[in-house]
């Protein structure tokens, strides 16, 4: 790989992950709402352990000296690198815990500690290219694992709905991006990297991981704005009322509680009498528009009506 290419790729780098710091730092400390506070805190931390690592990467890559004391240490136990896969575990475990809003799993920490003690129990064995591909492979796995854990919380609706349309992209990045960086690193350790003593060759940046940050970059710093904005400026269930005072809070609250409907629904039907289409609601409430659709089937079932027309002559007219 051309020297220009690993310089381009590290300002790149480098540039994105201080940009994401800093954005997500000030959403962290002006957003009001304490229940945002923790996943933004994890993706600082989350972030911050990619920067080092790329720092650390840079250094690697740029000077002969930094790359030869690494080396050393790869060839015992490599501290470094078991600390930055340790704080990237936990930043991924807590996030996905807080995107469902659920407690972390005592479970998913035991795995965490299970592969950190594998890594410092590894490099005691001979120095080969096993040995190297054995140190890495269980986090790669690991972070599938949370992709596959992200997805069947997907399945299930357990995904807090603000984050179901960025959780759909990551499932897929993390799917696509985490067969690769297996597949790159199988080919790099087996096939171009040499590991002896005398004249060691070794790669320590991963191209595949490196471009699912990019991405991952980007989704984070467009999200939070996202998410920080709606939350600030919410859009209030009187926002396009068919008639003067039509959707007022008392009228709307007796109507969803003469028809007994449940919270999801209520939201739903303020959408519909504001005279969205499906798809709006889908998009604004973070819903598929199947979901959409079986809540709306669920509320003209309730009110014994097949027409959005039936739902405006009926809303107009209670009173």
């Amino acid at each position: 790989m051309s020297y220009f290419f690993i310089y381009l790729l590290n300002i790149i780098l480098l540039i994105l992950y201080v940009t994401t710091i800093a954005t997500t730092g000030t959403f962290f400390f002006v957003e009001k709402k304490s229940s945002y506070k923790p996943i933004l805190f994890f993706l600082i931390i989350y972030f911050i352990n990619f920067f080092c690592d790329d720092i650390l990467m840079s250094m690697i890559e740029t000077f002969n000296s930094f790359e030869h004391y690494f080396a050393e240490e790869f060839g015992g136990v490599p501290f470094t690198k078991i600390i930055f896969y340790l704080i990237n575990n936990v930043c991924m475990v807590n996030i996905l815990a807080l995107v469902c809003n659920q407690k972390t799993k005592a479970k998913d920490y035991l795995i965490i500690v299970t592969i950190t003690i594998l890594m410092v129990i590894i490099p005691f064995l001979p120095i080969s290219k096993l040995h190297v591909f054995l140190f890495y492979f269980p986090n790669e796995v690991f972070f599938m694992y949370i992709g596959v854990k992200l997805y069947q919380a997907l399945k299930q609706d357990k995904v807090t709905p603000q984050y179901r349309k960025i959780a759909k992209i990551i499932v897929y990045l993390n799917m696509i991006f985490g067969s690769l960086i297996i597949l790159e690193d199988i080919f790099i350790i087996f096939f171009v990297d040499h590991y002896n003593t005398a004249n060691s060759v070794i790669t320590y940046r991963n191209y595949s991981e490196s471009l699912f940050l990019i991405i991952v970059s980007f989704l984070t710093v467009r999200y939070s704005a996202s998410i920080y904005n709606q939350h600030q400026t919410p859009e209030p269930l009187t926002a396009v009322p068919l008639a003067e005072d039509s959707l007022s809070d008392d009228k709307f609250a007796k109507f969803c509680l003469e028809y007994r409907l449940t919270e999801r629904e209520s939201e739903i039907l303020a959408h519909l009498l504001s005279k969205k289409s499906n798809q709006a609601i889908a998009d604004e409430l973070y819903l598929s528009i199947g979901t959409v659709k079986s809540h709306i089937h669920n509320i003209y079932s309730k009110m014994n009506i097949s027409k959005r027309k039936e739902l405006f002559t009926i809303f107009e007219n209670f009173h």
